[in-house]
C-alpha cells in the first residue's frame, strides 16, 4: 500500500492507494474530519449510490442514521428507509440475508459485525468506515471494512484524538 498525505478544503486525509492485485485501482481515503465522511455519504444516499458503512460506536451510528433519515423525508422516500438502508446493531435482531444486498440496498452496522460476513454486491458499493474511540483495534476496523468484496472507493474517518502510533515503521521499532 503507497500512503500519501493530502488535504482539501480545510480537512487533511492520507490517500492509501491499494497495490495488492486482487484489490488494485481501489483507493482508501482517511479522514481527520467525520463530519466530511458524513456527508459524502448523505450525499451518495440522496443520489441512491449504493454504500456500506461501520461504526465502532452505536451511538455514532444512530446520530448519522438520523441525517440520513431527514433526507430521506426531503427525498420524500421516508416511508421506504428500511428498503434503502439495513441496520445490524446489538439494539436490532436483524438476521443478515446476503440476497438482501444483491442490489442497491446500503448497509450501516457497529461492532456487532466484525467477522465472517462476505458481501459480493453485483454494483460496486462505496465503504464509510468510522473510529471515533479505541474500541476496535486497527485490524477489527480493517476487517469491517473489508466484509464487501467488490469495493468502489473507502472512506475513513478515524479519530486523530484516540492516540497516535508510537512507530512509524518497523525499522523505528527495531531500533528502540
Amino acid at each position: 500500500i503507497n500512503l500519501r498525505k493530502l488535504s482539501n478544503k480545510g480537512s487533511s486525509y492520507y490517500l492509501a492507494v491499494n497495490e495488492f492485485k486482487s484489490k488494485t485501482g481501489i483507493n482508501a481515503h482517511f479522514y481527520n474530519n467525520a463530519r466530511t465522511v458524513a456527508n459524502m455519504l448523505v450525499d451518495d444516499f440522496s443520489k441512491n449510490v449504493p454504500f456500506m458503512c461501520s461504526f465502532d460506536s452505536l451511538t455514532k451510528m444512530k446520530e448519522l442514521l438520523t441525517e440520513v433519515k431527514k433526507t430521506a423525508v426531503n427525498m420524500n422516500v421516508a416511508n421506504k428507509i428500511d428498503d434503502l438502508i439495513k441496520t445490524y446493531s446489538s439494539e436490532n435482531d436483524n438476521v443478515f440475508d446476503p440476497d438482501d444486498f444483491k442490489g442497491d440496498l446500503s448497509l450501516a452496522f457497529s461492532p456487532k459485525i466484525l467477522f465472517g460476513l462476505d458481501l459480493n454486491s453485483s454494483r460496486p458499493r462505496r465503504i464509510y468506515s468510522f473510529a471515533f474511540k479505541k474500541i476496535l483495534t486497527p485490524y477489527e476496523i480493517n476487517q469491517q471494512i473489508q466484509r464487501e468484496r467488490n469495493p468502489e472507493s473507502s472512506n475513513i474517518f478515524i479519530n486523530p484524538s484516540i492516540g497516535q502510533l508510537k512507530y512509524m515503521s518497523r525499522d523505528e521499532l527495531r531500533s528502540d
